[in-house]
């Protein structure tokens, strides 16, 4: 698939999708501590590159992963362990002061103020987002209402296939009403990124311990933090629709 053109892209840029853990969020090493819990609790012996190796996927895909690494004669019923997971995940989530990753508000800001539509897009289940969104609001001197900027929110239990699979994405595009070549991504994983680049989305590669490099170039554009995204999008000086 070629490559986008950024500064064409950020002339007429009509929407961002964001990806929640690890670009809206730092909710990645909360996702790898449930995962350590959850091995630990089934006294299955693990490695960090293992966990690091789960980041970024769905939590079906990486109940899948764990039968097929250690589970192979008796593996988990892969809904029962999610569930399971899915309750340390929670548990330690609702104990946790979240706050939205450094550029992510000023971004949204000039998008707003550009008439720039905001999406979310995540494989994370609805219950998961919206404790994410109500945890992340009103912390700051100039708060974002993280439960009412988004024009879209996609979660991983309202498509049939989680990323890397293209139905987040898609379905976002959709609910937005904007085509793909009007569009921005910024993602943190590789299934991220290769759901965004199935839709034919430009996509950032926001760089983190977790995604290697020869995946990130996957993306259009590696960048090493949002607010790289926000100064882009404030020196194009366009947008206004």
């Amino acid at each position: 698939m070629k490559k986008k053109d950024l500064s064409d892209l950020l002339t007429r840029c009509h929407a961002v999708i964001f990806d929640m853990d690890g670009v809206l969020v730092d909710s990645e090493p909360i996702h790898a501590q449930s995962f350590r819990v959850f091995l630990t609790n089934l006294k299955i012996p693990f490695t960090e590159s293992f966990i690091d190796d789960l980041v970024g996927y769905s939590i079906d895909h990486n109940i899948k992963t764990i039968n097929q690494t250690f589970l192979t004669e008796r593996p988990l019923d892969v809904a029962e362990g999610v569930k399971a997971r899915d309750a340390v995940y929670m548990d330690l989530l609702k104990k946790e002061k979240l706050k939205p990753l450094g550029g992510v508000e000023p971004l949204i800001h000039i998008c707003r103020k550009r008439k720039i539509r905001l999406a979310l897009a995540s494989s994370s289940v609805r219950e998961q987002v919206d404790q994410i969104l109500n945890n992340l609001s009103g912390r700051n001197s100039d708060p974002v209402d993280f439960r009412e900027v988004f024009d879209v929110t996609v979660s991983g239990d309202e498509v049939r296939q989680k990323k890397p699979a293209p139905d987040i994405y898609r379905r976002a595009l959709d609910l937005l009403d904007v085509q793909a070549a009007d569009c921005l991504a910024i993602e943190d994983s590789e299934a991220g990124i290769l759901s965004a680049r199935a839709n034919d989305i430009f996509c950032f590669a926001l760089r983190n311990p977790y995604l290697k490099e020869e995946k990130a170039r996957l993306a259009d554009k590696i960048i090493d933090s949002i607010e790289e995204v926000y100064r882009l999008m404030e020196q194009s000086g366009t947008g206004s629709h």
